[in-house]
């Protein structure tokens, strides 16, 4: 069986197994028509679509994003995907954006290195009759849809498992991702919202890591050489979280709580090693997949939300062995 079949396999039966929702349509009173249906090639009794699809990077979630298109594409025999990868670059996924566009595809698909910045891309598709679809992150402007993660959700599970570790009160410090991205605004959202019922749980710092290992370890390293009084961490993923338990333990401390988000195979690592106490599994693979999903749905003439949300679940210390023998295991 190919990995990624694996994988997909893997994920939906952990999700059954939690009674987990995987797409929620949200904001459906507003959900958009297709103006116009992709022009397609007809084939025999079935039209061949080709997707475009945009991805910022090619780190450890994209990675699995891409995974999810590819897996979609390769169990539909009428869908093509043209994949690029921006490499973090507004100017080059802007760039690629239109060669997809000069290419004739029938939708493009985008995780966009800049949420915020995306007026131009939203310009040439509209211009071309392409359908624009953002996933895994927000994308401010008139595309056909946004799938995303049920990030509030995850914050708030975040803190549901760290109160019940440090007893509903301590000193408790957040690491952020980057905060033009919706997913980390998002997750402090429902860090902070959680955190209302817990009057004893008192937020004493909050640092931008940038979702990366060495700029969360830095950051660790001054509330360790300052003296910082901390007893929970809550990090918006599961890499700043690593980085966290890096720097306690080369300073030869005992480690406050650590929760992240996330879920990857580094995470779940971290966890049964012992560096982290949770994670909050998010099910980027999914939403690769559901995204490739919606794009055809459209194209053959379906209304689509406005925004959809993909769930997660927690992952402790009592089910990481049995998930990550289920989503990594050879």
């Amino acid at each position: 069986m190919k990995k990624t079949e694996k994988k997909k396999r893997a994920v939906s039966m952990v999700l059954a197994m939690l009674s987990v929702v995987m797409l929620l349509g949200c904001a459906s009173q507003n959900g958009k028509e297709p103006e116009e249906k992709g022009t397609g090639q007809s084939e025999g009794d079935s039209t061949k679509w080709t997707l475009g699809v945009l991805y910022l990077d090619q780190e450890v979630l994209m990675s699995y994003c891409s995974a999810g298109c590819k897996a979609y594409a390769e169990e539909h025999d009428n869908v093509k995907l043209v994949e690029y990868n921006a490499n973090k670059d507004v100017t080059t996924q802007l760039k690629q954006c239109e060669n997809l566009i000069t290419q004739g595809v029938d939708a493009i698909c985008l995780t966009p290195v800049d949420g915020n910045g995306c007026d131009q891309m939203i310009s040439v598709c509209e211009e071309a009759g392409i359908p624009l679809i953002a996933f895994h992150a927000f994308v401010y402007g008139d595309v056909l849809t946004n799938v995303g993660f049920n990030n509030v959700g995850f914050g708030e599970m975040q803190v549901e498992q760290a109160a019940s570790l440090c007893g509903k009160k301590g000193n408790v410090a957040i690491m952020c991702g980057k905060l033009d991205n919706q997913n980390a605004v998002e997750r402090i959202d429902g860090n902070k919202k959680a955190l209302e019922k817990y009057p004893d749980m008192e937020v004493v710092d909050e640092q931008v890591g940038n979702w990366n290992r060495d700029d969360a370890m830095s950051i660790a390293e001054n509330w360790i050489n300052s003296g910082l009084d901390i007893d929970v961490i809550i990090s918006n993923n599961d890499a700043m979280a690593i980085g966290i338990a890096l720097a306690y333990e080369n300073a030869g401390i005992d480690r406050p709580v650590i929760i992240g988000v996330g879920g990857t195979q580094e995470g779940m690592e971290a966890l049964m090693d012992g560096q982290m106490d949770a994670t909050v599994f998010q099910p980027a693979f999914q939403n690769g997949y559901d995204t490739m999903e919606l794009a055809i749905k459209y194209l053959e003439g379906e209304k689509l939300d406005e925004t959809y949300k993909t769930d997660g679940f927690l992952i402790t210390k009592e089910n990481v062995e049995e998930l990550y023998e289920e989503t990594y295991g050879e």
